[in-house]
């Protein structure tokens, strides 16, 4: 109650105020605003040339009637005007104006030519006659409603007259006797007439005549065109047949005559755009400076575009023109728009760069007032509900507003040509979106299809299909196709070159052949053999690196896509289509292209409040009640207000899903929703392992986000590692970014082995782990935790922090890879694929030292394989004396690498590495080494004497003088003599111990060794030696007698001894070897023939040979033979020429019986000379004519001579000695 009464006494008060306020003469007093109005001002600049050229004209030039002052539209022309009527007040100015903009333009041809032109002179004539007063101008039948002081006395009067005149009517209507027929009757017929009749007569009379003078005076335009006294009908029209100015003609003559004006101003008349008006104005100017009645003389003087006449006609129609230089064009806008700024007070508002951009568009001085008018009331108004308002955006959007105000006006309802551009664009991106996506999608497919492809090898799949092939082809126990065995048909270039042809020849058996379509048989195979050889070319990291690389370039495109600028859009569309809905309007293109204009105009047309929510809100609330499919993207601008739209059953809509709702949902802690989202939205999705990881994406509060998909999706984790359709870039960016929102390490056992073991065998998920510190520490906690191994870690070299984490917490597998990924990143240097311990160690990084020695054992295999290198002799030392390495793996290091020990006390003979140096060659060669390798506790023969059987080695060692101990001897020629040191080595090394051979058994030295201490002298000609030397091989006892055979005589005292007396007796062997031997002279071998002389007669032919050989000797020519032991040798020699030489040299020591019967052994053709009595011949040689000379001598020939065969060669011819 007390409220109602305030507000009434409240209002009571306002309403007095008010009427105060509107009774007091003087005006209250407002705040006067800066910003410019639209009206023409009277103190224009820079125009005293036109005021000087119109003042001659009006005053010096009486001839010039008709003027025209001509400039475009907002040129300045009504400016210039006021400032003339103000600056010359001496002239009595009549202005009209007249304006037809859009709907009130004519239209060309029929009756509407005359209508329009009769509404302009009405018009002129209206605006002519109503700038006097009735006063001024009484006679003027142009009637006005005159403002008068209350006179009660006429109003009185004439009501009661009125009065007087209805009851007057009344009894001459209803009063028989008072009728005017009657009044007329009585008169006609008496001559009488009643005072009270007469007076009634003329009281009505009267009163008739003056309306009817009134009349005339309201009507004078129209004709009576209908009357009906008889049913008091009266109608009146318009005169139609003349024109305005020629019905007023006297009412403007009048007004000139009376208001003495000299100068009409016309301006706009040009707008109606038509020259009939003009023609019109001419003639009436020239009836008033005609008329008699004007004094003065009158001038038209027109404002209108200079393109009203066109050419001869303009200027035969004016008697003179001015010309105004628009104050504002394209060239100079920019100055006076920011002339205005700073006069309205919005002077640093805007850059000059901005001002010149979009001034160039505004040329009209009206335009640019109005522009800057509306900015000064829309900007406080829009601050007050809006305080990040961008002013450039709104200024623009005014300047849209002034000059495309018809589709401002449709933008309300959502319609007109920005919106529909701004439609048209956000199709655009859409659509540049789905085309981005089905990139994506295409690129990662391949990578799914290539991880998928169990074959590693184009081999493998040639090999698998060949085999599909051969068992379609219906025909078995093929063995080549196209004359190419079975068995090299996987070559990658044969296997292509025979899906090139169609009919090939397939052998089968052994001979058969049919004829096979090989690339029919292939293409029959699904899935087809392109696609998977494809998948398994496609799995090369060459391949993976570049199609990453693609994917991520586009994966940033589509994340730009809906901040894409115009420009953006037009390089991926054609211009045309971008600014399809608005291809005609520059200016509006203009603005949208240099983002002037942008989506976000819906703040700049109507005031913000509080608690509202804007359009596109409201189409995702609708959206969302109808269930329909949603953009997740679509941009929201109040979250809040749309909350309050739904209902918990429609937050498990699927059209709800929104990533700007769920950011706002994460930022306010309404978790319960989210969990709505989740249950409802995500789960049942087939592939919601997608949608993860496009939220993860597109989220703010990722963290939040990851945190509840955690706690309510218990499989989520096993989901994301088995889920296909997803590649392993994306399920390891999925994963990481998960693992960041995993809370004080609370994950389930299972889902622990799951991530462990696939982080562990994934060699790619360093690459999705963000290089934030935050982020890495938290991950580095995680990954101790689940006690990572990475199995690579090749991306982890562009997060060197993260790098040095997991080299101190040694969370990868020791590989060469690994550490060469590591050594990069740590060291200033750039390795390729080769990289030594020492490398490490010169880092001084002792993390990375650390855990090379914590790891000695795996590296010192990766130094085995020869993935690793040493480096140094420093490392390679310590990799030789460290004993938590296995001696086989320290074994291939000596044997691959290529130090060598100097001094074999740098290893520990605790390692039992000695003999291995040794062996493998991997020391330096010294005496002192090899003794202190003898002298040790690991002393193997065979090892020292594989190094001692090198040739550099001995060599080396023959260059150095060494005093060996007795010990040292012994070893060494028991090293010598076994069979581990080889014949050369032998050779060489045993002049360090040549005097000691003699003093050791020969029996356990190898011939060959034994061979060679002979021949160098190393084994002495002793008669010991020789029988020694006979029991192991009767070669070695020649060779020895073969040095020195001289010793050996002296040896068993041949002087005083025969051989059967020393003991000495050579077995036939010997004696072959001896007798041939080109070491022993001829007097040694006639000493070993003749101790043997009996032994001879049963010696082999290849010693009788020798025996004869010895004695055809000239100093043993002479010497007797026995005559068995001459048919022995001649029995048993095999040498023709030595045979006849010795018996030669024998005859004359034979008995005659002796003689014939030896030569019959010497052949057949001699056994002719001793049995026949004919002459025998014999070929004619050396060795036959000492023969027959011989038997000559002995005369057991008679004589001989020289004959021809029947060749032609000479013969001897032995004639035969006759019997007496």
């Amino acid at each position: 109650m007390l409220n109602t009464v305030a507000n009434f006494l409240k209002k009571s008060l306002v309403d007095l105020c008010w009427k105060l306020i509107q009774l007091n003469s003087e005006k209250p007093v407002f705040n006067s605003s800066k910003l410019p109005d639209l009206c023409p001002t009277d103190n224009a600049e820079n125009c005293e040339e036109y005021i000087d050229r119109l003042n001659e004209l009006l005053i010096n030039r009486e001839v010039v009637k008709e003027i025209a002052i001509t400039a475009p539209y907002s040129g300045g022309k009504s400016s210039f005007i006021n400032t003339y009527m103000r600056l010359n007040p001496y002239h009595k100015y009549t202005c009209i104006s007249l304006g037809a903009f859009t709907d009130d333009k004519p239209k060309n041809g029929g009756e509407g030519d005359t209508t329009c032109i009769n509404k302009v002179e009405k018009s002129i004539v209206q605006q002519i006659l109503y700038k006097t007063d009735s006063e001024s101008a009484p006679n003027s039948r142009f009637r006005k409603i005159i403002k008068s002081h209350p006179n009660y006395f006429n109003t009185i009067s004439s009501s009661i007259s009125f009065v007087i005149l209805g009851i007057a009517i009344a009894i001459m209507s209803y009063i028989p006797e008072y009728s005017l027929k009657h009044i007329f009757s009585e008169f006609i017929k008496n001559g009488i007439i009643t005072s009270f009749s007469l007076v009634l007569i003329i009281y009505v009379t009267s009163i008739l005549i003056l309306s009817i003078k009134d009349a005339f005076k309201i009507f004078p335009k129209f004709d009576l065109s209908k009357f009906n006294p008889l049913k008091g009908e009266v109608a009146f029209e318009q005169r139609s047949n003349d024109s305005v100015f020629n019905i007023y003609l006297e009412e403007i003559i009048y007004y000139f005559s009376k208001t003495k004006s000299d100068v009409v101003f016309f301006e706009d008349l040009d707008r109606f755009e038509r020259s009939d008006i003009f023609v019109q104005l001419k003639e009436l100017n020239k009836l008033i400076n005609d008329s008699a009645d004007v004094k003065q003389s009158v001038r038209f003087i027109y404002a209108l575009k200079d393109d009203v006449f066109k050419g001869a006609s303009r200027t035969k129609f004016f008697d003179a023109i001015i010309p105004i230089i628009p104050i504002t064009n394209k060239s100079n806008s920019f100055p006076l728009l920011k002339r205005l700024l700073k006069d309205s007070g919005f002077e640093n508002e805007f850059k000059d760069v901005y001002l010149r951009d979009i001034a160039v568009f505004v040329d009209d001085m009206r335009m640019l007032k109005n522009i800057v008018a509306e900015y000064g009331i829309y900007k406080p108004i829009l601050q007050k509900n809006l305080l990040q308002i961008e002013l450039q955006k709104l200024f623009s959007f005014i300047i849209y507003k002034n000059i495309y105000c018809d589709d401002f006006a449709e933008l309300h309802s959502g319609n007109g040509k920005l919106a529909s551009f701004f439609n048209n664009l956000k199709s655009l991106k859409s659509d540049f979106k789905s085309s981005v996506q089905d990139k994506v999608h295409l690129l990662e497919q391949k990578i799914i299809d290539s991880e998928q492809e169990h074959l590693q090898s184009i081999k493998e799949l040639n090999s698998a299909y060949l085999l599909l092939a051969l068992n379609n082809s219906q025909v078995s126990g093929i063995n080549s196709i196209d004359n190419q065995p079975i068995d090299i048909l996987i070559d990658p270039d044969i296997f292509k070159g025979l899906l090139e042809k169609n009919n090939l020849q397939a052998i089968y058996g052994n001979r058969y052949g049919s004829n096979i379509n090989f690339k029919d048989l292939v293409n029959s195979i699904k899935p087809s053999y392109e696609t998977r050889k494809n998948n398994i070319e496609n799995k090369s990291k060459s391949y993976r690196a570049k199609t990453s690389s693609e994917i991520k370039k586009f994966r940033q495109q589509l994340s730009s896509i809906p901040h894409l600028s115009i420009t953006e859009l037009i390089n991926q569309y054609d211009r045309l289509r971008v600014f399809k809905a608005i291809n005609d309007e520059k200016l509006l293109i203009h603005l949208i292209e240099r983002g002037y204009i942008d989506e976000q105009y819906h703040l700049y047309i109507s005031v913000f409040y509080e608690g509202n929510i804007a359009k596109s809100d409201m189409d995702f609330v609708m959206a969302v009640k109808s269930n329909e499919k949603t953009d997740p993207n679509k941009a929201l601008i109040n979250c809040t207000e749309i909350l309050k739209y739904f209902s918990e059953d429609e937050f498990r809509s699927s059209s709800f899903f929104n990533y700007n709702m769920l950011d706002h949902l994460l930022a306010k802690g309404l978790e319960s929703i989210v969990i709505n989202v989740i249950e409802y939205v995500l789960k049942p999705q087939d592939n919601n392992i997608e949608v993860i990881y496009e939220a993860n994406q597109e989220l703010v509060n990722t963290k939040e986000f990851g945190v509840l998909i955690i706690e309510n999706w218990a499989t989520v984790w096993l989901s994301i590692i088995s889920y296909k359709n997803i590649t392993t870039e994306k399920r390891n960016e999925l994963l990481v970014g998960l693992l960041l929102s995993v809370v004080n390490n609370e994950l389930i056992e299972d889902n622990i082995e799951a991530i462990k073991d696939y982080i562990d065998g994934n060699e790619n998920i360093a690459n999705a782990i963000p290089a934030e510190k935050n982020t890495i520490t938290q991950i580095q906690d995680l990954f101790k935790y689940l006690q990572v191994e990475f199995q690579q870690i090749n991306d982890c070299a562009n997060n060197v922090d993260f790098l040095k984490f997991l080299i101190k917490e040694e969370l990868f597998d020791i590989n060469q890879a690994n550490l060469l990924v590591a050594l990069n990143s740590l060291s200033n240097k750039t390795f390729s694929n080769t990289f030594s311990l020492s490398d490490v160690y010169e880092l001084d990084n002792m993390d990375f030292i650390n855990l090379i020695e914590n790891n000695i054992v795996t590296v010192s295999h990766l130094i085995e394989s020869g993935e690793i290198g040493i480096g140094n002799k420093v490392q390679y030392r310590n990799i030789l004396n460290n004993v938590q390495i296995d001696n086989k793996v320290k074994q291939k290091i000596i044997a691959n690498k290529k130090f060598k020990i100097d001094n074999l006390s740098e290893i520990s003979e605790g390692t039992g590495l000695w003999g291995i140096l040794f062996q493998s060659n991997k020391i330096n060669t010294s005496w002192e080494n090899v003794i202190k390798f003898m002298r040790s506790k690991i002393f193997v023969k065979s090892q020292l004497a594989s190094f001692l059987n090198l040739s550099p080695v001995y060599s080396e060692l023959l260059k150095t003088v060494v005093s060996l101990s007795d010990e040292d001897k012994s070893t060494f020629i028991d090293l010598l003599i076994s069979d581990d040191i080889n014949l050369l080595s032998f050779e060489k090394l045993q002049i360090f111990v040549d005097n000691l051979f003699n003093e050791i058994s020969l029996e356990n030295i190898a011939n060959d060794k034994l061979n060679s201490l002979v021949l160098n002298g190393n084994i002495s000609v002793t008669k010991s030696n020789y029988k020694e030397l006979k029991e192991i091989d009767y070669k070695l006892s020649c060779l020895l007698l073969e040095q020195d055979f001289d010793t050996f005589l002296t040896e068993i005292d041949f002087e005083n001894f025969s051989f059967e007396e020393a003991e000495i007796n050579f077995d036939f062997d010997e004696l072959r070897i001896l007798l041939i031997s080109s070491k022993l002279t001829a007097k040694q071998k006639n000493i070993i023939i003749i101790e043997h002389l009996e032994e001879l007669k049963n010696s082999p032919d290849v010693i009788s040979d020798a025996v004869i050989s010895n004695f055809n000797e000239p100093q043993f020519s002479k010497v007797k033979i026995s005559a068995d032991l001459l048919e022995h040798l001649l029995r048993t020699s095999s040498s023709t020429e030595e045979r006849i030489t010795v018996y030669t040299n024998q005859i004359k020591n034979l008995e005659p019986d002796h003689q014939n019967r030896l030569l019959s052994l010497l052949g057949s053709d001699y056994h002719n000379i001793v049995t026949t009595r004919s002459n025998t011949s014999i070929p004619n040689t050396p060795y036959n004519f000492n023969l027959v000379n011989e038997l000559e001598k002995a005369e057991l020939i008679s004589s001989f001579s020289y004959t021809e065969s029947l060749l032609g060669g000479k013969q001897l011819k032995v004639n035969a000695k006759r019997k007496k």
